[in-house]
Order: structure tokens, then sequence, then C-alpha cells
């Protein structure tokens, strides 16, 4: 079990690690006192180290015969030579290595360690990962992705959907006009119905590239669009196609007339359609479409060391991991970085326009610099391998819950009482109820996810969604959607919260009518809701709720809303509050009654920050209780009236107070009911 350096050819000295034969190994092994290895060859990554001078006990349990340790130092030196600034490192066979780093920051960094797949007769508890050619992966990953998608296209049953002859209004025929490789943009009149194309989801960034079709240019572009004209990207998504037999491909900057609002407005209303009915989506992550599909992969292999079992030898190789392999989402910046900066090196993953464009269409391949990556909505694959390898993989996956949790089939949700539909028989109440719960859970989940993606204008951010609420509509049968509500879920659905990003203030986008709508945080806002309600108990009636859209798309733009509600309304002022945007309020006065609620929660949603300590008469309109907790919370809307004489208000927050307490029986007492309507 012991351990010495070898040299190997162009890749310095590495260690040589011996594994030991299980057979020699007594029951009940005591683990190593610094990597916890239990001395079982199976367990060979299942480490864990956390010492304040990590590199001194390594160093010393791997001279001494760990195996563990041997591995763990190997993988230290190789990815940060003698540094000494690693604070914990874990390793495991499915996820690789992960090392907690302090430079100039405390930051997580993700290896995988692998030995080659093409290698015979492995050892137990080392996994296996392809080693990519970077300079074939052009032609190699074609070919990969071509048995993926033809897999997918036979065998998944989830993945298959309706055969709709839906086309988007212009596709780009990829098929070249001449030999400069010339394509042209058609009108989908002069396109058989049926037919496939693909679509591309790429980052903007600051770019106007000369193939962008606007309503000078679209006469040309139906003729002829230059070859030299396409940025690299879109020029390596065509020839992409053109390898998978495709015909067709949708890229919006050149399929949708830009600064045609008219044009815009109709096609942006149908991302659904184009994306549902596409028959892959390509996905370039990286900053901009100038850099290509095929672009740089920072993800160096390198020779960590040998690993021998008796007569047998097999190199081992780490590499940087992409921290969200096996769903290809973004990962939230807390869980991997502590206290450094974020970088991210696929800023798509953080665009709100791209979150649905993966979601719903049935097949999507990445591009990740020297692989691939496909993604459909049963499995999770890699051309490295680790997504087959990982388990995470197989019951995670943003792509794959989002169908379960969505997808066509599912248990239809009851409409509301006074909304169009019926409502579809359960058998047991406690099911129906409980899949109701689930349903709307997951929706406001997706909401508090997609609320801190991206957009470049404000103006977007429910028709950036609305492909996905288009597919949702399918669960919640007889349901009005409502600029990013349900009318099944109203009640809970009011009650989100705003909090603001890292260097941003507390603003609201004016979007008309809709301040109860959380539509009307900005990009810099996120939203969440305060729990899961479990058993809410309705407290106001809805008297109506709509909302106006062009073209009468509910899934498009949105021109108006109005919200009308009738419940119980208690007029107060706060009185003291702490916090920078007053969201911490400790007294209120209640028609000069004066109530602590220090233990209560009140969120404000906008510009309060002057006269924080007493601001300006507010008031509460009672929404319900949720019961799934002992003595239940009170929840309420925080409005700002607009107009006394119509009673118009506008909603400024939300409030959370324990159930049975003296501000709720205040409310009992002097709240009157009313008809509250919220613009």
């Amino acid at each position: 079990m012991g351990s010495q350096p070898n040299t190997t050819s162009g890749v310095g000295v590495v260690r040589e690690i011996v594994l030991p034969d299980g057979r020699n190994i007594p029951d009940g092994p005591d683990p190593c006192q610094v990597c916890y290895w239990d001395r079982r060859p199976e367990h060979v990554l299942k480490l864990t180290c956390l010492s304040e001078n990590i590199y001194t006990g390594l160093r010393k349990s791997a001279d001494a015969g760990c195996v563990g340790c041997q591995i763990l130092e190997s993988v230290m030196n190789t990815t940060n030579p003698g540094s000494g600034t690693d604070r914990f490192i874990s390793a495991s066979c499915e996820n690789g290595i992960s090392i907690l780093r302090a430079s100039s920051d405390l930051r997580w960094l993700h290896f995988d360690i692998f030995i080659p797949e093409h290698a015979q007769d492995p050892p137990r508890g080392l996994p296996q990962r392809r080693l990519l050619d970077p300079y074939s992966s052009g032609q190699r990953s074609t070919r990969w992705a071509q048995r993926q998608l033809t897999a997918c296209v036979h065998s998944h049953t989830r993945c298959r959907g309706d055969t709709a002859s839906f086309l988007p209004k212009r596709l780009i025929n990829v098929l070249p006009l001449n030999t400069s490789g010339d394509v042209s943009l058609e009108d989908c009149a002069n396109i058989p119905p049926g037919s496939r194309y693909a679509a591309l989801s790429y980052c903007w960034g600051q770019m106007r590239p000369e193939c962008m079709t606007t309503p000078a240019t679209l006469p040309a572009r139906l003729k002829c669009i230059p070859w030299t004209s396409l940025l690299r990207t879109f020029q390596d998504a065509i020839a992409f196609v053109r390898e998978l037999g495709i015909s067709y491909i949708w890229i919006d900057i050149v399929c949708i007339v830009q600064g045609d609002k008219r044009d815009w407005q109709r096609e942006g209303g149908r991302m659904f359609h184009v994306y549902k009915n596409a028959y892959v989506t390509l996905v370039a992550p990286r900053e901009d479409g100038s850099t290509g599909l095929w672009s740089g992969d920072d993800r160096q292999v390198t020779l960590a060391g040998s690993v021998r079992f008796g007569q047998c030898s097999w190199p081992l190789y780490t590499r940087p991991s992409h921290p969200n392999f096996y769903d290809w989402e973004p990962r939230h910046p807390k869980f991997y970085d502590l206290g450094g900066p974020v970088v991210n090196d696929f800023p798509l993953f953080d665009r709100a326009w791209a979150y649905q464009e993966r979601l719903i269409c049935p097949r999507v391949i990445f591009f990740m610099g020297v692989e691939v990556a496909f993604q459909c909505f049963e499995v999770v694959e890699c051309e490295c391998g680790a997504d087959a390898a990982s388990e995470a993989s197989k019951f995670r996956g943003e792509k794959k819950r989002f169908f379960e949790n969505f997808g066509a089939g599912q248990a239809t949700h009851a409409g509301d009482a006074g909304t169009a539909g019926q409502e579809r028989p359960i058998a047991n109440e406690r099911f129906e109820r409980r899949s109701r719960t689930i349903v709307e859970g997951n929706w406001q989940s997706m909401v508090s996810h997609y609320s801190r993606l991206r957009l470049t204008h404000e103006s977007d951010r429910l028709v950036a969604l609305g492909a996905i609420a288009e597919h949702v509509q399918a669960v919640r049968v007889g349901e009005s959607y409502l600029a990013g509500l349900w009318s099944g879920s109203l009640h809970t659905d009011l009650l989100w919260i705003c909090s603001f990003l890292p260097d941003s203030g507390p603003q609201l986008y004016p979007l008309s009518g809709l301040s109860w709508s959380w539509a009307s945080c900005t990009d810099r806002s996120a939203v969440q809701y305060p729990g899961i309600f479990a058993n809410f108990e309705k407290r106001a009636d809805v008297i109506e709720a709509r909302c106006c859209y062009v073209d009468d798309n509910p899934f498009g733009s949105v021109v108006n809303g109005k919200l009308v509600l009738r419940g119980r309304v208690l007029r107060c002022r706060g009185l003291s509050s702490i916090g920078a945007w007053g969201e911490d309020i400790k007294l209120l006065l209640c028609q000069w009654q004066i109530v602590n609620v220090s233990s209560s929660k009140i969120w404000l949603d906008g510009n309060l920050r002057e006269n924080a300590l007493t601001f300006r008469q507010y008031h509460l309109l009672e929404i319900g209780i949720d019961q799934s907790e002992f003595r239940g919370r009170w929840y309420c809307l925080i409005l700002r009236q607009l107009s006394k004489k119509e009673k118009v208000y506008a909603r400024i927050g939300v409030a959370e107070f324990q159930a049975e307490t003296r501000i709720t029986k205040i409310m009992g007492k002097l709240g009157r009911i009313d008809v509250c309507t919220i613009v």
C-alpha cells in the first residue's frame, strides 16, 4: 500500500497509488483519521478532510500509506501546487472532488477524477470517463448528438409529444444557395407542414449583427442571407443542423423582424409553440454569438497520478468539472461561493428568455467547449460520461422536474370557483388537495427561480415566461392566467415577497394596473413566497380579476389589469421600523391602538425609504390563514389608497402574523368589510 513518485514523460513527477487487495482487509478496520477512508477499495473516493492545514496532515498520512490521502494530495498538488490554501476537501465516486480554497477569497472548486473509459478491468471505486480530443470536437460531437437524438425520438415516450404541423412565421433554410454558403429566410407559407426545424438559444450581448432582419432588410433576407453576414455562432449552428439532416433553423434575431413592434408582439407571444415544436434546441451558453459553438474550454485534463492493483496499472486524470453538469441549470451562488465574486462562464443560464427555451423544447443540446451535452424530458447525458455515471442525474434536473410537475397527461388542476371549466372528479379528496398544493407550490418555486434571471428589457418580464405558462395551462384546466398568477391559487399567489439583490434599490416597474403582480418588480429584484401553503383558508372574495393582452394572447404582452377583492380591511400606520427599506416593523398604530408586531413579518415592496420610522397611512386587507402550522399564519396585503372616493389601492407589501394574536383580534373588531380595487 506504499507509494513512490514516478516520472511520466511530458507530465513531470506523478505519484503511483497502490490499491489494497480487499481480501486482505480485516473486518471492521479503523478509518483513516485524516480522510476517513475505511480502507475498502470500493470506497476509495468516499472521503472527507477538514482542517486548517490540510496539506500537512494529508502528506503525513499519504506517506504512511493511506490510499485516500494519496489521491486527495495528488489532486490538490495537480490543481494548485504548493499553495497550501485549501481548507476543506471531499470526494465521491459520483461527484468527483470538491475543494474549498482560500486565496483572494473563499471559493468552492470542483474536479472530475477518473480513469479513461477504454481502460481494461478498472479497479472498483474509481469512475471512468471519456478523454475528449479538443481538435476533433465538431465531427465527434455531431455523431454523438445524432445518436442521442435518434434514441430519444424512438424510445422516449415523454419526449414524443403531439405530431403538430406548427411552423414559426419564418425559418432559415440551411441549404446553401451557392458555393459561398449563403442561405435564405423563408416564409412558413412556402415550407411543407410538419417540416423539422431546430432553434438556437444564445446570448445577444451588445451586438447588432449584419444579418439582423429589420423592416427595411426583410425583402432581401427572403432572397439571400450572405454567409459572411452571419455571426460565427450562427454559422456553426447552421452547419451543425445540416449534418443532422435538418433543413431549417429558427434564430430570433433573423426570423423576427427587429424594430417592428407588431411583429415582435405577435411572434414573442408564440414562443411556446416555437420551442415546443422544435425538433431540437441548440444552446450556446457563452457570452455572445461571435465566439462560435466550438469556443475554447478551460477544462484542461491533467494527469494526477497512476493507480496500480496487482500487476495492472491505470493513469488517473483530473479536470475541472462543470458545476451544473447534472441538470445544466445555474447553480445558486451561495452554495458555491463564500464571500467572493460570482464567476459565471455560461451567462446564458442567467438569462430569463433562455430559461423557457431550454424547458419547453423536448430535446436540447448544450455546446460546452470541447464537448456537448444532451437533455430531454427523460435523460441527461454528456460526451465525457459524467452525467450517465451520476446517480443525481437520474432524479435531478430542471427539465425532468418540469415535465414531472407540469407534463402533459398529469392530473389536471381544478379551476377556481367562478372560472370556466369543469373539475376533474378525483375519488380521494385528500389526494386532490395534496395534488393542488404541489402544482401551486411548484409554480411559485418556478417564479422565484425565474425572477432572479436577467432581462435586457423590463417589458419582457411576463412575455419571457409566457411559453412556460402556456405549457402549465395544460395541468391547470379551467383556470385563468393573470400576469404571472393563476386564478385557482390567486390568494396565495398574491403573497409574493419582493427582495432586492445586491447593489439594487427598491424600485418597482410601473406595469399598468399590476401592482398586485410580481412582474411589477425589477430585474434586480428576487421574488419569493413566505412558505408552502398546505392548508390555506381564504378570507377574501374575488369579485373581478382580469388582464388585457395584445392580440388577446394571455401568454403575450400585457396591456393592463384589474383586481377587485372583497374582504376585511384595517387602517394602520407604522410607528417604528428597522432596516434600510423599513421592512422590519416593530409597532403598528391600528386606529389609535398600538400593537407590538416584533414577532411578525412585514415585507414592503417599493420606495418607502422616506419616513421609515413613521410612514404614511396604509391598509391591511385580510387574504387568508394557512392552518398547516400550529396556531396558523395569518396573511394580509399591505395597500396604499390612491383614491378615497373610488376606493382604489396599490399593493405595497405583504404581512404575516401569527393567528389568534392581538393584531388578528383587532382586525376582527375594528376591520370593516369593504371592496378594494387594486391597480
